[in-house]
């Protein structure tokens, strides 16, 4: 939570971790309102219908692990399904909440954000000096 002050302490403006945890908890009530309220477009009538109209069963054919491009859902040269993208994206989401509830479980509102987990978790504790190395790391691990 402790991250997400940064840029807003960088530019001068008071922002405290008590503040960003209140707009981080808004921004989440938002959206399941949003998502599972009676008002949401997975309860409109024409969504209902079209669902009806599907056969039952799942919505694709099993996928053989041989084929790695579809089953990993490429298409083309290197390009991603919409589907996949999608699921990645929910899959970011669940490890930025894991990563929160972890947090308040170390220290609460002011504990290791999801960096410092990795060091922590990798039995290094997150000094200056771990933090300067991981720049080199990821682009490290990217060109090669």
């Amino acid at each position: 939570m402790q991250q997400l002050t940064i840029p807003f302490q960088l530019a001068g403006v008071p922002f405290t971790v008590a503040t960003a945890a209140s707009l981080l908890s808004g921004f989440i009530s938002y959206s399941a309102l949003a998502a599972l309220g009676p008002w949401s477009p997975s309860f409109d009538p024409r969504n209902l219908q079209d669902i009806m109209r599907r056969p039952a069963g799942p919505p694709q054919d099993d996928v053989s692990p041989v084929d790695y491009k579809r089953w990993l859902g490429i298409t083309g040269l290197g390009h991603f399904t919409k589907a996949n993208e999608l699921f990645n994206g929910r899959m970011a989401m669940l490890g930025f909440l894991f990563a929160i509830w972890n947090q308040m479980g170390i220290g609460g509102l002011a504990g290791p954000g999801p960096v410092a987990q990795v060091g922590l978790f990798l039995g290094q504790l997150p000094t200056q000096a771990f933090y300067d190395g991981i720049p080199m790391t990821v682009s490290g691990h990217s060109l090669a």
